[in-house]
């Protein structure tokens, strides 16, 4: 697995579990990723459960990200298939991370990493990111990674809408 200077990146673990149902119980974390609010345990497991099963699956997915100085798990940052149909062939940059460690850097860092392995080691012509339309600081990491905004569209499951952004693998 990559890593970058600050973290560690690795495949997800069930032993994972409690440390991620903490990230995915916290408000603040899960404003911009679901509409109903924090995951409860059972649904924090499952989405646990559905990302190692995308490395079995597909060869990748959401690395997660402990923090080298402390062991500490940040958070994810990824590639993974959306899960709306008509972006579900598409390559998804994505991250999400714990309160504790925004503004530090770690998800341009880990994002930057995951776009180089996507054209390096994969060999991926395209990625994307999608962002609700409100999410501000998702949206400054997509343009540091060098994403530009390609479409502005309704998502069935997102009432605020979200924005759909792309990189293309450099010639």
């Amino acid at each position: 697995m990559p890593d970058t200077a600050r973290l560690t990146l690795r495949k997800p673990r069930m032993e994972d579990a409690d440390a991620f149902a903490a990230l995915n119980a916290d408000p603040e974390v899960m404003h911009f990723i679901s509409v109903t609010g924090p995951y409860a345990r059972a649904e924090s497991d499952l989405v646990l459960r559905k990302a190692i099963e995308h490395w079995d699956v597909h060869g990748f997915g959401l690395w997660f990200a402990d923090v080298r100085a402390t062991g500490e798990l940040a958070g994810f940052v990824g590639l993974s298939h959306p899960t709306l149909p008509p972006v579900a062939h598409e390559v998804e940059v994505g991250w999400r991370l714990g309160r504790a460690h925004w503004g530090q850097g770690y998800a341009t860092e880990g994002g930057a990493e995951a776009v180089r392995w996507a054209f390096a080691e994969r060999g991926l012509k395209q990625l994307v990111c999608i962002i609700d339309r409100d999410n501000a600081r998702s949206l400054a990491v997509a343009e540091k990674l060098g994403f530009a905004f390609w479409r502005d569209y309704d998502h069935p499951r997102w009432p605020r809408g979200v924005q759909e952004h792309t990189l293309h693998a450099s010639s």
